[in-house]
C-alpha cells in the first residue's frame, strides 16, 4: 500500500527544519512490512506541493501529523486532501493526543492517532490493503457516520530496541551536512507545567513505563549505519534529558569515542548533572550541552513552572561546564503567566551571570492540555493572535501586569543585553523613535543569508564572537 505522510512545519527563517522522529520510525515500520512511503513538508498551504505528491504518488492512506502550532494549517491541507481526492486521512502528533475531542471533528478526517502510532498505522494500512475491519484499532478513534469509535489506548511500546531505526530516506528536504539527528529515549519523567509531556504521560496512565531509554549499543548502532549514508558534521540528541540516567550516560560516554568518535551536542538538565556527568561529557565528544533556565526568578520557576531548581545550582552547573571547557546554551522564556518586567530583567541579570556561549529566548506559548494553557484560559490572557512557532517574536497572551508590546520589546533586546549591553542601549532608542522595525529587518535579513551560506566553522566563529 502507498501511504503518503504530511507533516506541517515552521516558515523558514524562524527555526531549522527538523526531522519528524514520530513520523521517521512509524515510517520504518510501515517499510519493513512491505508498504511504500514518501513525505511531503509544507510551511505554508499549497495545493501544487501537496496535489504534486499526490498525483505522483497515488496513495491509498494519508497520515498526518501535527503539532499545535502548526494544526490551523494542517487543518486547511486536511479539507484540501479530502475535498479533491476523497482519500482516507489519519491525524496524529501531539496535538490529537493532547486536544482529541477538537482534532477528532476536522472536516475530512476518517480518524485520529491518541498514542504512539507505529502499531495502530501497521494494523490500518494491513486492514485497508486487505479490505479487513480496522474499527476497533486501539490508539485510533474513527467516524462512523454521526458517529466516532473511541478506541482504546494500547500499551506503550516498552523495548525500543525492537523497532526498525527511524526511516530517514523520506527526509528529502532536511539538509544534513550540519547535524544528523537521534533520540535515544522517549518521554520525560518531569513535572513542568508548561510542556506537553505532563499532559502525554496523563494520557498514557495505566499503559506500562512512560520513560523509556535505548541500549546504548542500539543506539550506537543506528549512528554507525545512518553514517554510511549521511555526511555531517555532528551528531544531534532530541532526548528531553540526555543526562536523565547517569548509568546509561556512563555507558554511552566510554563506547560512543571508541565506536563513532565525533562531536555531538544534547539536552542536560541542572538537576540531574554533577561534575563527574560533565567531565564524562566533554571526555565523550559532547561540544554543547543545552540546558533548561527558563526564568531567573526561583519563586516563578518553582510555582509557576514547577521547575525546582535554584538559581545557585544553574550557576553552579554553568560553572562545571566552563570548568571543563564544555559548551553551554541556555534556554529561556518571557511572557509567563504571573511575569513581570523586573523578573524578565532577572531572568537576563541570571544570563549574564552564567554567561552561556549560545542562548535561547522564547516567548512562552501556553500549549492545550498543559496546566499553564488551563491557568491563561481561566484567566481570559489568550488572544485570537495566531503563531507557528514558540519562536516567533510575538505573544498571544494580554496579561495586564506585562503586556505583549513589553514582552515582544524584552524578546528584541535579551541577547544584546546580555551580551552587548551598550548596543541593547542602542536599539532602546531605536524602538523608542520607531526606527527599528527597518534596522531590525536588515539584520535579520543579513543573518538569514549568514545562515545559508557559511559553513558550520564559520557559524560557529560568529555565534562565539557575536553571540547572534
Amino acid at each position: 500500500m502507498n501511504i503518503l505522510f504530511i507533516n506541517p512545519v515552521t516558515p523558514p527563517g524562524i527555526f531549522p527544519v527538523q526531522m519528524s522522529m514520530g513520523v521517521a520510525y512509524i515510517s520504518a515500520v510501515l517499510k519493513k512490512a512491505g508498504h511504500s512511503t514518501k513525505l511531503v513538508m509544507p510551511y505554508a498551504f499549497s495545493e501544487k506541493q501537496v496535489s504534486g505528491k499526490i498525483d505522483e504518488f497515488r496513495p491509498e492512506l494519508v497520515l498526518v501529523s501535527s503539532v499545535t502550532d502548526q494544526i490551523g494549517l494542517a487543518e486547511k491541507i486536511i479539507n484540501f486532501v479530502y475535498d479533491k481526492y476523497q482519500l482516507p486521512i489519519i491525524l496524529g502528533g501531539t496535538h490529537a493526543i493532547v486536544a482529541p475531542e477538537e482534532s477528532i471533528n476536522i472536516k475530512g478526517l476518517l480518524g485520529i492517532c491518541i498514542g504512539e502510532g507505529e502499531e495502530a498505522a501497521l494494523e490500518l494500512a494491513d486492514a485497508m490493503e486487505q479490505k479487513k475491519d480496522y474499527s476497533k484499532i486501539r490508539n485510533l478513534w474513527l467516524k462512523t457516520g454521526n458517529k466516532t469509535i473511541k478506541n482504546p489506548l494500547r500499551q506503550l511500546i516498552q523495548d525500543l530496541d525492537k523497532l526498525p531505526f527511524p526511516d530517514r530516506e523520506i527526509f528529502e528536504e532536511i539538509d544534513t551536512k550540519d547535524e544528523l539527528e537521534f533520540m535515544g529515549s522517549r518521554g520525560c519523567p518531569f513535572q513542568c507545567s508548561y510542556c506537553v509531556n505532563r499532559a502525554l504521560r496523563n494520557a498514557y496512565k495505566g499503559c506500562g513505563t512512560y520513560v523509556r531509554i535505548r541500549s546504548v549499543d542500539n543506539l550506537i548502532a543506528e549512528i554507525k549505519q545512518a553514517l554510511k549514508t549521511y555526511k555531517t558534521a555532528k551528531i544531534l540528541f532530541h532526548d528531553d534529558t540526555f543526562t536523565l540516567d547517569k548509568k546509561w550516560l556512563r555507558e554511552f560516554c566510554e563506547k560512543y569515542p571508541k565506536e563513532i568518535g565525533m562531536p555531538y551536542a544534547a539536552n542536560g538538565r541542572v538537576e540531574t548533572m554533577d561534575e563527574e556527568m560533565v567531565r564524562m561529557l566533554k571526555e565523550s565528544g559532547c561540544v554543547e550541552i543545552k540546558i533548561g533556565v527558563e526564568t531567573g526568578n526561583e519563586e516563578l520557576r518553582t510555582k509557576i513552572l514547577n521547575r525546582h531548581m535554584s538559581n545557585e545550582q544553574i550557576i553552579n552547573v554553568f560553572n562545571l561546564c566552563k570548568k571543563h571547557k564544555l559548551a553551554a546554551t541556555s534556554f529561556n522564556m518571557i511572557g509567563l503567566p504571573y511575569e513581570t518586567e523586573k523578573n524578565v530583567k532577572e531572568t537576563i541579570a541570571l544570563n549574564k551571570k552564567i554567561k552561556p556561549l549560545r542562548m535561547g529566548v522564547s516567548i512562552f506559548r501556553p500549549y492545550p492540555g498543559t496546566e499553564l494553557y488551563n491557568v491563561c484560559k481561566k484567566n481570559s490572557w489568550i488572544s485570537p493572535r495566531k503563531v507557528s512557532s514558540y519562536f516567533e517574536d510575538v505573544s498571544i497572551l494580554d496579561m495586564p501586569q506585562l503586556p505583549a508590546k513589553k514582552i515582544h520589546y524584552y524578546h528584541k533586546i535579551f541577547k544584546l543585553a546580555v551580551y552587548h549591553p551598550i548596543s541593547a542601549l542602542f536599539v532602546n532608542v531605536l524602538i523608542k523613535t520607531g526606527l527599528y522595525p527597518s534596522v531590525g529587518w536588515l539584520f535579520k535579513s543579513a543573518k538569514n543569508i549568514a545562515v545559508k551560506v557559511l559553513s558550520r566553522k564559520q557559524k560557529d566563529f560568529l555565534q562565539r564572537v557575536m553571540k547572534i
